[in-house]
């Protein structure tokens, strides 16, 4: 790497010295950019370079060259070009050149380049850019497109870029981005001959033509170079007599450029500009492809005008011309692609757009046939009646300018409103009604602006809109939008009473469209408003407010919710400004959310119901709002904002007038709030507490020289520790609010908790640090027990003494394991995990860490592989919740090992059953249903079972080392037809082509965990499952753990396909995820990368066990056999205790039948007289 770097610094000086000669940089700036410069090849000569290196790389470049241009222009340094003036644009290519070396599939970066390329002037780079991009990516049409352009527009050659698009189209013969572009050369081409002869003054009638349609933008050039022609004219009139001919233009050589070579089987590019067709290939004979038969000679065709009969020499070749001037080979363009594309009207609309700008003759012959063959082929569409009648709004070929469109618009909208009128009838469907709706409101809004000549015209437009919404309606295929805009424009001709019968009209059609409620109550509440204002007498008010209400209440019933939240939010509102009984609309609403669910924080009902709070509080009184209120209560919140409403006005009420019940009712709407949203809304408890600590300061201004201390609730504290928890199971007998309280009520903050186990631990144990003061307690050791809510609370040492106390090194439980869970928020509240993990220490001034327990509160029982949602739904239909519970284990991993984490010495025995025990202390205080602790040993199963907990038995499949050297080794001991069969599989797979590596520590790199995170999240969506391991959890791991993973991956070439995560153990190898790239169909991959593999790493290590995951009876033909996992369950109520050991002894009862079972099964040989192959029971 660096001898390649120092090459390429030392290339550098010669240009370095021209610069400073040149005096463009300085001596600092030149240090600093090769500084700079090295810096970024040293990134590009990593093992694996990011392709934004080299992009910054060349921004750097590019702002250097910038800097250099604008000295030069800004000192005037004027001379012969030296090194300096090619150097880093040179060095820019040569950087990209690099870059698409190594992403050679990247087509962005061909683009930029090919960008830089045109910017930069360099027409001979452009050209071998294109060459490689076209060589490597045939099928992609917008390299054929940018090459073709390049050749039209900066070589100013049509032959090339009509051959490269004819090129692109035989290879993307379904593109229709070729297709218009092929059709815009084409016409492009045309204008540009007719532009020379106008500039040679052979056409001189086609100067208005030309100054019109200008889609190249070179028509101030042409009208220069048609003047510059006839001073020459004046001056030399002999040179003017003499027959003038069209020369080729210098940069249009006779054979193509290095793109001519993209495909060497393709002809090479004749002298062709376009203006003979005699050079073009013949029209095949038989079905040909369309890209073939394109261009077919013009002049063979038979001609109708009266050229062809002049008798005159040379007339054929003429009337030929005359038609390429109009464009007859993009008509021959069109043919070709309709029949390419004989049911794509997107390919006839973008051929019309394509054709807008052109206005020379046959422009309106060509969208005529267009046109027509829509009409063709397009009966039954109603986007081809609406393109056919936009056309005739504004024909094509045409003037576009203001005078030409007042002349003609009154028969342009007749000839429209024919083909529409003719459509409704064949079509008769609410998509041509829409259209055409749609049509005549943007004529209205064009003419919107004119003068007061053209009222009339607008007006009789406006009338043929509204016959055009009433005969939709008639018929029923109106739509809200064509409905809302009925009533609009009747409102914007002040016909209001039109626009109310319009709207009446609109809502018995669509009754549950909400927004046409909304236009209607809001047309009559406008109109209410000045009736009741003079109205005579109560019974004329009382009349004209029951219409209003009527129709509330009527919109309403029909509108359903959620979907009527802007309805209500209308209605109070209107209610209250034209004094209507907000009270009566509020038990409308009541009886709508009554229906309904739990609504989100910001759910728009939530906002309806504390308008109705609003609206009967400033109407009605307090009190009444507060009957409102508690009524509310008793249903499913409908979102956070009806709290905070009654919040905002409890403490503007308490604020006002001081009262004993003020603070209690704001303290229950605090309550009722974090019981309902207190889970998912943070600011919702910042609001709290901040509400809490001002009542608190409130009360110590009050005391004068007396120091106090502000204490917030115990409630609102424990909520906050509990927030994020799984609320509990819905019971009859209490209010919503208070069903759902999940652990708020119940979860204390055991961080601070001090739980004291007493464990007769002699003093000789080699941690404490100093003698009993007394001899009283000489026999027996004070311990603390607590609970953390996250693993960095804890010393890394401290605890990994604890989890290497049983002698083997489990990676699970280790503390990088457990806080790369924790920091890439893979296990933690959001995800359902939250971490509880208990800590046992000793007592004193400096306490010490004995004993650790991983554990975690669970609102879900997923993630655990030891199953217990029976209990679950046993618990539920007895009315009691089952979760939150407590869960010890390591999270998505059925991995067994030691979960009562002791430090080693001899006196672990006790310390470990003082923590079991803590363990169930701490269930009885929290309140939980049950606590779990899963794949723990055989020894802790014991030691828990005299604590309280129940024995749980389950089956997983282990490979065992019975002292194999090879792999080889291990097939020998199966039998026969077992051992033929792993070779047979694995045999499979290498003949597949794939290459198989085992990466661990340094080797494993970010792109390798980029691709397996994409095969572990393709594993979770083919088993319609939830992927809680995100991305940074692996970059975490590898760099606390580096040595301790192992990943299997699978290489299709350098391109990785498949993987498998193992973590290494002192004494197994744990398998963890798989998985592969889409469409990857490998048979037996699987079983190569998660067993096979496994098996080899484990003999070469000398492991005595693999454990492959959970489940899975296929594995044992493949060298695993059957083996027990251990798991303990403790329940605080003792009746349900009792129900589920009867579950669970009948369930060991199956578990050693089917063990047993499975053991028969198993593949190796009969062992011979004093051997033996291990089967673990």
């Amino acid at each position: 790497m660096a001898d390649t770097v120092r090459y390429i610094a030392e290339e550098m000086i010669p240009e370095l010295e021209d610069f400073e000669k040149r005096k463009y940089f300085t001596k600092v700036e030149i240090k600093q950019m090769v500084k700079k410069r090295l810096q970024f090849e040293y990134l590009l000569k990593r093992k694996v370079p990011l392709k934004a290196d080299f992009l910054r790389y060349i921004q750097y470049e590019e702002r250097l060259e910038a800097l250099r241009v604008h000295r030069r222009e800004e000192r005037g340094m004027a001379g012969k070009h030296t090194m300096s003036e090619w150097a880093i644009p040179r060095r820019i290519h040569f950087i990209y050149d690099r870059a698409l070396r190594r992403f050679k599939g990247d087509l962005d970066l061909w683009t930029r380049w090919l960008q830089h390329c045109r910017a930069a002037g360099s027409p001979r780079q452009m050209s071998k850019v294109l060459t490689r991009a076209l060589q490597l990516h045939p099928t992609e049409p917008r390299l054929w497109s940018h090459a073709a352009g390049f050749e039209f527009e900066d070589h100013h050659n049509p032959a090339a870029a009509r051959l490269l698009l004819q090129r692109g189209l035989r290879i993307c013969p379904n593109s229709i981005p070729l297709w218009l572009e092929t059709f815009r050369l084409e016409l492009l081409y045309a204008h540009q001959l007719r532009s020379r002869r106008h500039v040679l003054g052979l056409d001189p009638g086609t100067k208005a033509e030309v100054l019109q349609s200008d889609p190249l933008g070179d028509a101030p050039e042409l009208e220069a170079a048609a003047t510059a022609h006839h001073a020459l004219e004046v001056q030399d009139q002999p040179a003017a007599a003499s027959q003038p001919s069209i020369p080729q233009k210098a940069g249009e050589p006779a054979e193509l450029d290095a793109l001519s070579h993209v495909h060497p089987t393709s002809p090479t590019a004749t002298q062709d500009d376009g203006s003979s067709l005699s050079h073009l290939p013949p029209e095949p004979s038989g079905n040909g492809h369309p890209a073939v038969l394109m261009f077919g000679a013009v002049g063979s065709e038979p001609t109708n005008g009266a050229d062809d009969t002049t008798g005159q020499p040379g007339s054929s070749d003429d009337a030929a011309f005359k038609r390429l001037l109009e464009g007859s080979i993009a008509h021959i363009v069109f043919k070709n692609a309709a029949e390419a594309h004989p049911h794509r009207l997107e390919l006839r609309s973008r051929l019309l757009e394509t054709l807008r700008p052109f206005t020379f003759p046959g422009v309106a012959s060509l969208s005529q046939d267009i046109l027509a063959d829509v009409a063709l082929r397009f009966l039954d569409d109603p986007q081809a009646w609406d393109l056919r009648a936009r056309a005739a709004w504004n024909p094509f070929g045409q003037p576009s300018g203001a005078h030409a469109t007042k002349c003609h618009a009154k028969e342009h909208l007749q000839a429209a409103t024919a083909v529409y009128e003719e459509a409704v009838q064949q079509l008769s469907c609410l998509e041509m009604y829409r259209l055409y709706a749609a049509f005549l409101q943007e004529v209205l809004s064009e003419h919107a602006a004119s003068d007061e000549a053209g009222r009339p015209h607008k007006q009789s437009t406006a009338e043929l809109l509204c016959n055009v919404f009433e005969r939709a309606a008639d018929k029923g295929m109106a739509s809200e939008e064509m409905l809302l805009g009925w009533a609009a424009l009747h409102m914007a001709h002040d016909r209001s009473e039109a626009a109310a019968a319009a709207t009446m009209r609109s809502c018995q059609l669509l009754p549950a469209s909400c927004a046409l409620w909304q236009r209607r109550l809001a047309l009559l509440a406008q109109s209410a408003a000045p009736q009741v204002a003079q109205a005579g007498s109560k019974k004329e008010r009382r009349a004209v407010q029951q219409v209003l209400q009527a129709a509330a209440d009527e919109g309403v019933k029909h509108v359903p919710a959620p979907a009527s939240a802007p309805l209500w939010l209308q209605l109070f509102p209107a209610f209250q400004a034209l004094a209507l009984p907000c009270s009566t609309l509020a038990q409308l609403l009541l009886h709508q959310l009554m229906g309904l669910a739990k609504g989100a924080p910001e759910s728009a009902m939530g906002q309806a119901a504390a308008a109705a709070v609003k609206a009967v509080w400033a109407q009605d009184g307090p009190e009444a709002a507060r009957q409102l209120w508690q009524r509310m209560l008793t249903l499913p919140p409908p979102g956070l904002a009806v709290f905070n409403a009654v919040l905002d006005l409890e403490i503007a009420c308490e604020a006002a007038e001081a009262s004993k019940q003020g603070p209690y009712r704001i303290q229950q709407t605090f309550e009722a709030a974090v019981d309902a949203y207190g889970q998912t809304d943070v600011n919702l408890w910042i609001r709290y507490i901040q509400h809490q600590q001002q009542m608190v300061q409130g009360r110590l201004q009050g005391l004068q020289g007396t120091k106090g201390s502000m204490q917030l609730s115990s409630s609102c504290l424990s909520s906050v520790d509990a927030l994020g928890s799984t609320p509990r199971a819905t019971q009859k007998s209490r209010p919503y609010h208070k069903r759902e309280r999940g652990l708020r009520a119940r979860s204390k903050n055991f961080s601070s908790l001090q739980q004291h186990a007493q464990a007769h631990v002699p003093r000789a144990h080699p941690d404490v640090e100093a003698a009993p003061s007394s001899a009283a307690d000489a026999d027996e050791l004070v311990l603390s027990l607590s609970v953390v809510k996250s693993i960095n609370e804890v010393d890394p040492a401290e605890w990994d003494a604890c989890a290497l106390g049983s002698g083997e090194v489990n990676p699970f439980t280790l503390h990088s394991f457990l806080k790369s869970l924790e920091d890439s928020k893979s296990a933690v509240r959001q995800t359902g995990w939250l971490p509880q993990h208990v800590l046992l220490k000793t007592g004193g001034s400096s306490p010490q860490l004995l004993a650790c327990c991983p554990m975690y509160l669970k609102s879900h029982s997923y993630g655990e592989y030891v199953f217990d949602h029976s209990w679950a739904g046993y618990f539920s239909r007895s009315g009691t919740a089952y979760y939150p519970k407590l869960q010890s284990c390591v999270p998505f991993t059925p991995a067994s090992g030691n979960r009562l984490l002791v430090r080693p010495d001899a006196y672990a025995p006790a310390l470990s059953k003082a923590l079991g025990k803590g363990l169930t202390d701490i269930a009885d205080q929290m309140g939980v249903s049950s606590l779990h602790m899963t794949f723990n040993t055989e020894q802790e199963w014991q030691t828990l079972a005299r604590v309280g907990f129940l024995k749980r038995n389950g089956i997983q499949y282990h490979w065992q080392n019975n002292g194999y050297s090879t792999f080889d080794d291990f097939l020998m001991d199966m039998k026969q037809s077992k051992r033929k069969n792993v070779r047979q599989e694995r045999k499979h797979v290498h003949n597949s082509g794939l290459k198989i590596e085992r990466l661990t520590g340094d080797a494993l790199k970010p792109h390798h965990w980029d691709a397996f995170y994409g095969f572990y999240i393709n594993t979770s969506d083919k088993k319609w499952g939830s992927a809680y391991l995100t991305r940074d959890f692996f970059d975490q791991l590898q760099a606390s753990m580096p040595d301790r993973v192992l990943l299997v991956m699978a290489f299709e070439g350098d391109k990785p396909v498949a993987g498998a995560l193992n973590l290494i153990g002192s004494q197994a190898l744990f398998g963890r995820n798989w998985g592969c790239a889409w469409g990857l169909n490998v048979k037996f991959l699987h079983f190569e990368l998660c067993y096979y593999q496994a098996i080899e790493a484990a003999i070469e290590r000398g492991l005595s066990r693999v454990e492959a995951g959970a489940q899975g009876e296929h594995k044992i033909q493949r060298g695993y056999v059957p083996s027990l996992t251990y798991s303990s369950h403790y329940f605080p109520d003792a009746s349900m205790r009792s129900v589920v050991n009867n579950f669970l002894q009948r369930e060991s009862m199956q578990i050693d039948y089917t063990l047993e079972a499975l053991s028969l099964e198993a593949p190796f040989k009969p062992s011979p007289a004093g051997t033996t192959i291990d089967m673990p029971v």
